[in-house]
Formats: structure tokens, C-alpha cells, sequence
């Protein structure tokens, strides 16, 4: 009687233990699968973002280089516009830094 009582009421705990574990271990699996993705997609961004940054370094220094022509230019336009003896050499000069600097806008 109360042998047999005990025992199921164990075996009955053991299997309540046993379902309990199998859920456990089924969530850990799952979060082992969320994590790896995880750990994948921030991989890939890093990826992703490396190649952005090599993308831009290029365009970053051609706006430097334009910038500095273009400075090159206003300062070359402003010596040409300074009173000088020889006013037809300047004019030429000017007329020609005038059409660089248009070119230069166009672009």
C-alpha cells in the first residue's frame, strides 16, 4: 500500500523533473540558436562597415584635393585682380583663372 503509494509519487516527480529538464533544454537550444545569429548579423555589419568606410575614404580625399585647388585658385584670382604694372598680362591671367574656376563649378 504505502510502498507502492511512495513510489509512484516519486516516479511521478522523477517524470514531472524529467519534462521540466526537456523544456529547459529545449530553450537553452533555442537561445544558443538566437545568440549564434546573432553573433552572425554583427559579423556581417562589421563586414558591411569596413567596406562603407573604404568606400568614403576615396571621396574624402578627392573633396580635400578639390578644396585645395579651389583655394589654389582664389588666391591666384586675388593676386591677378592686385593693382600691377603690366595690366594686359594680368587681364590674361585673370580671364584664365576665371574659365578654371567655372570649369571647376560645372563639376
Amino acid at each position: 500500500g504505502e510502498t507502492s503509494d511512495t513510489t509512484s509519487s516519486v516516479e511521478g516527480q522523477l517524470m514531472e523533473a524529467r519534462e521540466r529538464i526537456a523544456q529547459l533544454e529545449g530553450k537553452l537550444s533555442a537561445q544558443r540558436g538566437e545568440l549564434k545569429s546573432r553573433e552572425e548579423t554583427c559579423v556581417e555589419l562589421r563586414k558591411s562597415l569596413k567596406e562603407a568606410v573604404a568606400l568614403l575614404q576615396p571621396l574624402q580625399d578627392q573633396v580635400v584635393d578639390a578644396e585645395r585647388e579651389r583655394d589654389e585658385i582664389k588666391r591666384q584670382l586675388e593676386n591677378a585682380e592686385k593693382p600691377t604694372g603690366g595690366i594686359g598680362g594680368d587681364m590674361d591671367i585673370l580671364r584664365s583663372l576665371e574659365e578654371k574656376l567655372g570649369e571647376k563649378e560645372k563639376e
